[in-house]
């Protein structure tokens, strides 16, 4: 699964007032949330 950045989109698309209607729809909701640090998995796993 390929993850893009927000900058990214306008670059995929070139119709920018197409790429704010995309993002708009997806991002209106969400909750963005960043981990920091060593994996658990790879913790268990070593």
């Amino acid at each position: 699964m390929m993850a893009l950045s927000i900058k990214e989109w306008y670059h995929m698309i070139s119709n920018a007032t197409i790429a704010d209607v995309l993002l708009d729809r997806l991002i209106h909701n969400y909750h963005r949330i960043e981990l920091g640090g060593e994996s658990m998995r790879k913790r268990i796993k070593g």
